[in-house]
This record gives structure tokens, C-alpha cells and sequence, in this order.
């Protein structure tokens, strides 16, 4: 395949994103030194849904679920999450004090400093108490919902993609 006029042929950097649509609904994306193809329109951010703690829930093309006792992908305070959680996608803005930070960062920070690809950014599962983060799947733990010494009560949370 040659490369269409305009287009630089020398690759981009490792960082940041690029991207080429080929046509026919059809679109190139470089992103951290990676090249991937994606055939068809973006996928829309799922819509938020409940939690019970214990209990699963479905998130867009994750499943999500929170084990009384400790387990998952993460250990949280029970008593911090109470008896249900909102999961949702991510939105311009967000912010989260992550533990061992002893401050705030930008959710957009975060998903830069892990190289999360733009396209999966809106699609991963962020687990929300009275309007503050617990979790970023697979990124980062809210510093109010960590476990302590303290903790009586744990909750394992996974979410994995189905």
C-alpha cells in the first residue's frame, strides 16, 4: 500500500495519538508506537449502572463484580463503599486521589501516564461513591476507600471484559 499525499511517512513519536481514516469506514491508529486498525464508528460510552456490594453488574463489555470478604483485582473498605456503587465511564474532568499521591490528579493525567489507548478511555469501568472515584479499573484506587489497618470489613472488586 502506498501512502496517500499528505500523509508524513516517517513515523510519529511514541507518544501521543494519530490517526488516518482509510475510507470505507475504515480508520488507521498509531498510539504509543502501536499501529492498530479499527473497521466501523466508535463505540459509545455505556451508560452507568448500579453495583450491589456484594453483587455483579454489567458495564458496556465488562462484568464487574464485588466479593464480600476481599479478593479481585482490588481490596477496598467496605464501610466506605456502602451497600452499592455507580459504575460508569469516564467524563472530561474527572479527578481522583489516588493512594500514595497525597494529593489529586486528573483522570486524563492518568490514562496518559499508562499509555491507556483514547478509544478504551470512555469504555473502562470507574467505580464512583457519592460523586467520588474508588476505582479505575485496572489503574488506580481512591486514597478514602483503600484498605487500612483500620478496615474491618474488605471488598474484592474485578472487572474483566466479556
Amino acid at each position: 500500500m502506498s501512502i496517500p499525499r499528505g500523509v508524513p511517512a516517517t513515523p510519529e513519536p511514541q507518544g501521543g495519538t494519530r490517526s488516518l481514516d482509510l475510507g470505507n469506514n475504515l480508520r488507521a491508529i498509531a498510539e504509543y508506537g502501536t499501529l492498530r486498525f479499527r473497521a466501523g464508528p466508535e463505540v459509545p460510552t455505556p451508560g452507568p449502572v448500579d453495583l450491589p456490594i456484594p453483587g455483579e453488574a454489567r458495564f458496556g463489555g465488562w462484568h464487574l463484580r464485588a466479593t464480600a470478604g476481599g479478593g479481585g483485582e482490588v481490596e477496598l473498605d467496605a464501610a466506605a463503599l456502602g451497600d452499592a456503587v455507580t459504575v460508569r465511564g469516564w467524563r472530561d474532568g474527572d479527578r481522583i486521589r489516588p493512594l500514595g499521591l497525597g494529593g489529586s490528579k486528573s483522570l486524563q493525567d492518568i490514562f496518559t501516564d499508562r499509555k491507556v489507548p483514547r478509544e478504551l478511555r470512555r469504555s473502562l469501568p470507574i467505580v464512583e461513591v457519592d460523586g467520588q472515584i474508588a476505582w479505575v479499573a485496572g489503574l488506580a484506587v481512591g486514597e478514602r476507600f483503600a484498605v487500612t489497618p483500620a478496615t474491618t470489613k474488605r471488598i474484592g472488586l474485578s472487572a474483566r471484559l466479556k
